[in-house]
Formats: structure tokens, sequence, C-alpha cells
């Protein structure tokens, strides 16, 4: 069935019966939760991804993660999914192809498109005339035209906007709630020319009850998602600065971030260490591009350097804690709270945490981890040293550092932790979830990300 060739109606009911196929390229968590979404409305997909792990769980109808929702939406696709290793073998049967590979930044910041390269030549190789290719990877502005388009056009010999279509529609979407933002949330969607916008429209449809967003061409949708995440992390960079003015003068950046947000013109958001796949890697597609053009955006490096050096921020913390009670990092125990790169989400993948634990054992300090999310194999298998209970993870070490706050730290019994720590008992709380002042009744030293002590009068 051809994709570009059905009217409105036509294609969306074949799609929802199962006469059009869709093709999600790469499972992970934003392309398993895509995939799982349309087999669930009845369309019949067919996921690629090159892990053999994921393939096999997709296959006998398991999610390779955890993922609010994502098992039992793998559940209702049931049969209408199957998952295979091989790119080319996966769009042969594709009606529809959508891209969902990662795109990274080397060590040089620099942003790594192979996967996205090596992904399009192949779909070049087995596109069929008049599908349409929707790219949903968040890329550099003009990457979805020189690199995607391009290879295509030049393994298949089709032309896009003629033999097929071509649109980028980027994932809003976080982990955590993937399934519910997919859903909802508003999507953006730009198009090589008018007919494969009204198509993109259509499918996508299919998936969301949000908004859809059309932009004048791919390029302003580009640049829209990446405009989304600069924007987060140039305003998490100014409350990290502003938290380390508070600290410093004795003020409670919590306090005064909640009450500057009472203004419908302020919306500060939350200081600490930025982690995860999208917001530390996406500013550097914008500013790799604009350098490449002569154009210098100085907000958004210092925005990003400004993040980086959180890290050292808290290592600085620790130190200070720890010497304001008397004790040397060095030959120290270390009680590290959560390993998940944001609250309440079971996730690691781009978690600044690990580098937290790196620098204090590359101090001499030994490290003990605890999070409730994971299992203690999980942790095991990460690298980590945990303990299965709290108690017995904090017994004999000199600091607790929360690195993570999930919620359920909040709930902390102070006292009873108090007991299995060594004197004096110190928590450096980087998440903001411990009362400061319910710590410093019980008997702890308390350090927080953004809190500083009033000075005596």
């Amino acid at each position: 069935m051809l994709a570009m060739k059905l009217g409105t109606r036509k294609l969306r009911n074949a799609i929802t019966h199962g006469r059009l196929t869709i093709c999600v390229i790469g499972l992970g968590r934003f392309g398993l939760s895509t995939a799982c979404l349309f087999a669930s409305k009845g369309a019949k997909v067919i996921g690629a991804d090159d892990d053999r792990g994921t393939v096999r769980l997709v296959n006998k109808g398991k999610a390779p993660f955890k993922e609010p929702g994502l098992g039992e939406a793998r559940r209702r696709g049931g049969k209408r999914l199957r998952a295979m290793l091989k790119v080319e073998e996966a769009v042969r049967w594709g009606d529809v192809i959508i891209v969902h590979v990662p795109v990274t930044v080397d060590q040089n910041r620099k942003p790594d498109y192979s996967a996205l390269e090596g992904t399009a030549r192949a779909i070049g190789l087995s596109l069929k005339p008049y599908s349409l290719v929707i790219v949903a990877s968040t890329v550099g502005p003009g990457v979805t035209d020189r690199i995607v388009r391009g290879n295509i056009q030049k393994y298949s010999g089709l032309t896009a906007g003629g033999d097929f279509g071509m649109a980028y529609s980027p994932v809003r979407a976080a982990s955590g709630t993937v399934l519910h933002d997919l859903v909802n949330c508003p999507r953006i969607v730009g198009a090589y020319d008018e007919h494969s916008l009204k198509t993109a429209r259509v499918v996508l449809s299919v998936i969301t009850k949000g908004r859809i967003v059309e932009t004048r061409d791919i390029l302003t949708a580009e640049i829209a998602k990446l405009f989304e995440n600069v924007y987060r992390d140039v305003n998490i960079a100014l409350a990290n600065e502003l938290a380390i003015f508070c600290k410093e003068y004795g003020a409670d950046y919590d306090e005064a971030h909640r009450s500057a947000n009472t203004h419908p013109s302020c919306h500060l958001h939350y200081p600490g260490n930025v982690g995860g796949i999208s917001i530390p890697v996406d500013p550097y597609l914008l500013l790799s591009e604009a350098k490449d053009s002569g154009i210098n955006l100085r907000i958004i490096g210092t925005a990003r350097k400004t993040s980086n050096a959180m890290l050292w921020h808290s290592i600085s913390l620790v130190n200070r804690a720890m010497r304001e009670s008397g004790k040397r990092l060095a030959g120290r125990r270390v009680l590290v709270l959560g390993v998940s790169y944001k609250p309440d989400v079971k996730d690691v993948e781009g978690s600044r945490v690990s580098d937290l634990i790196t620098l204090l054992e590359g101090r001499g300090v030994k490290v003990i981890v605890y999070d409730p999310l994971f299992t203690p194999r999980e942790l095991n298998k990460m690298g980590y040293s945990t303990r299965r209970r709290l108690a017995d993870a904090a017994r004999g070490a000199d600091c607790v550092v929360v690195a993570t706050g999930h919620s359920k730290f909040r709930r902390l019994g102070l006292r009873a932790l108090k007991r299995q720590l060594k004197d004096p008992p110190i928590i450096v709380d980087l998440g903001r979830v411990i009362d400061p002042e319910r710590a410093r009744i019980v008997g702890f030293t308390y350090y927080g990300l953004g809190y500083g002590i009033p000075p005596q009068a």
C-alpha cells in the first residue's frame, strides 16, 4: 500500500486496520514507546534495533526497560508489533518509516551523526516508492536535509517530494512520562513539501491527542526543538549560579525561587547537576552548527560551562561539610543516595551521579550507593557497591550525599539514620529534599545546594 498516494481518511483507516506498515527504527525509550502506541491502535508495526537483547524481549511481548505504562502498551500491541535487527529488512516492509536513532556528542562536544547517517543509508537501500520518512531524533539545523534526505536519495535513486515523503517531528517527552507525553504533548511537524506535511500529520494523529503544530519547513521544526532544551539549559544554569550566590550569601535559594516565581513572568528552574540524554547534548548541536556558520552564541555556551561546573561545586560542598566536622575526604566512607538522572525515574542514562562518584573515589573516598528504584544486583552491574537495606548501607558512613532527590528520601527517618553514621553525622543535600532545620535539630551537619546559613546578628 502506498502511503503517499492515499487520501486522509483512507490513510488513517489503512494504519488502524493494519493494512499499512509502520517501521520504527531505534527501539530505545522513545522509539519503542512510539511503536507500542501505533500497535495498540491497530497498526502493523515492525521495529528495528541493533541490540539483540532488545529485539528478543520485544518479540516476547516484553519491554527491555522500565517505563510507566510501557509493559501494558507492549501487551496491547500483541503480535502486531515485531522486531528485527537489520534496518534494511525492516524498511522493505515499511510504508511509513519513523527514525528514532540517538544523536550524541563526542569528548570535544562535537555532534556524532554516524548512527543517523548509517540509518539513512540503510533506508535508501530498501525504501519503497511513495513511502513517508519521518525523522524523530533531535538534530542540528539542516541535518535532516543534509544527512538524512541526502543519503536516502543517494542510495535509493528516489527523489523527496516526488518519489517519497520527508518530514521531521521531534519527540517531546521525558523519561518517566514518555507514553503520556507522546499522546498529550503538542507535536511539532515540519516537512519537505506540503503533501509530506499533510501525510505526516495524519500518521501522527493516530497516536497523539495533542495539537499538531505545523512549521513552515523542516529547518524551523529542527530549530524549535533545540530552542526548547536550550531554554531549559540556560534557565537551569541561571538557577545554578543563583543557588551558589545564595549559599555564599547566607540565603535559601528554594525560598527565594518559590517567592520569585509567584510573578507570572518569572519561571526560575531548580538548580542541580544537569543529566539525561537531551539537555546536556542538544545545546551542542546548535552551537556546532552556529560555529560552522561563524555565529557566536555566547549565552548558550556560557550556560553549558556553568552547568558542567556544578559537579565541582557539588564536590566542594561535600569537602566543606567534612572539613567543618573535622574530617578529611581521603579514607572516609560516603553514602550516596540516588543514581538516576532525575528524581523518581528509573533511568541512569546521562546521569551525572556516576561522575560525582568517580570524583569522590578519585579523592580516596569509599562510596556506598543506595537507590530504592534499583535492585542491589542492578547497582552491582553498574559497578557500584551497595547494600539491600538503607540501614546497612549507612552503617559506618561519615557522610550522606543526597545525589538524586527521590520523593522517598523526603521521608527519611533522620534519627534512625543518624544512629548508623559515624559522629559527627553529615548530610550534603544536592536534591534539596531534607528540611535543614529538622536535620540540625536531630544533630546533623547540613549542607544543601543553594542553602546558606544566615549570618548571626
